[in-house]
C-alpha cells in the first residue's frame, strides 16, 4: 500500500523534464497501489480469465517458435564456418609470414643516407613555398596570415 505503482516508480524524478512525446501509460487499474497483502494473495489464487490464458499461451508459442528458428540458424551457420573469423585471419597471417620468410633471405645492407633518412622527400618548389610561409611570420608573438606552416 505504501509503494508506487510500477508504471510510476520507473520514472520517478529521473525522466526528461519535458512534455511527453508518447501517450501516458494506462493508469485505470490502480488497485495494485492500494492492495493489501490479503488482497494480493486472493488475486493470485483466483483463476485467470480465458483471454489472459489465451494470450499467455500465444506468447509461449511465439517464444518457442523464435527459439527453434534461432537454433536452426545457429546450426546452419556452424556448418558453413568451421573456424571463427579471428582464427581464419590468424591462419592467413601465419601463412603470409612463412611465405615472406621463404622469399627474402635476411641480410644486412650498408647504410645509405638517402634511403635511411629519406632527406629528399620534397622538391625545390615545396621548399620555396615552406620558406615563403615561414617568412610571413613577423615575430614569435604575431599570428601571421596562415595558421600553419
Amino acid at each position: 500500500m505504501l509503494e508506487l505503482p510500477p508504471e510510476k516508480a520507473a520514472n520517478l524524478g529521473l525522466g526528461a523534464r519535458q512534455f511527453r512525446k508518447r501517450e501516458a501509460p494506462d493508469m485505470s487499474n490502480r488497485s495494485e497501489w492500494t492492495d493489501t497483502p490479503t488482497d494480493k494473495q486472493r488475486k493470485a489464487q483466483e483463476p485467470k480469465t480465458a483471454e489472459e490464458t489465451d494470450m499467455d499461451a500465444l506468447k509461449l508459442i511465439a517464444i518457442q517458435k523464435r527459439d527453434e528458428e534461432m537454433e536452426k540458424l545457429a546450426e546452419t551457420s556452424a556448418k558453413r564456418k568451421p573456424y571463427s573469423l579471428l582464427e581464419m585471419h590468424q591462419e592467413k597471417l601465419k601463412k603470409q609470414k612463412k611465405e615472406k620468410m621463404k622469399e627474402e633471405p635476411v641480410e644486412r645492407r650498408p647504410f645509405s643516407r638517402d634511403i635511411d633518412l629519406q632527406c629528399n622527400k620534397f622538391d625545390n618548389a615545396q621548399k620555396q613555398s615552406i620558406l615563403k610561409k615561414a617568412s610571413q611570420l613577423n615575430n614569435r608573438f604575431s599570428q601571421g596570415e596562415s595558421r600553419f606552416l
